[in-house]
């Protein structure tokens, strides 16, 4: 039986040494995580810590790139939005294949 849960509270912020990724257990030093609290019907809270590359819902992609809007650009790939780096950071760095 599925319990029901409200989502409480969005943020985003840098991580830090030791910020795991809850979906994929990465740990991204200076990339962008979104935190999201839940709060069940009898009061308990669940927090979630998923990176930018596991998130795929709308709401969390554009806060993301609201904050940080020349570092990514948003792709929406069916039903899901998917961030990827902005052409300007892929030459600045080099990494043109990884995002």
């Amino acid at each position: 039986m599925k319990r029901k849960y409200i989502l409480k509270r969005l943020t985003v912020f840098i991580a830090r040494s030791g910020t795991v990724c809850n979906r994929c257990h990465h740990h991204r030093k200076d990339e962008p995580y979104v935190k999201r609290i839940y709060s069940y019907h009898k009061g308990e809270n669940r927090t979630e810590i998923v990176c930018w590359r596991c998130c795929h819902d709308e709401e969390s992609t554009s806060l993301i790139l609201e904050q940080w809007p020349l570092a990514f650009d948003r792709v929406k790939d069916g039903q899901w939005y998917n961030l990827r780096w902005a052409k300007s950071i892929q030459l600045i760095f080099g990494f043109e294949n990884e995002a």
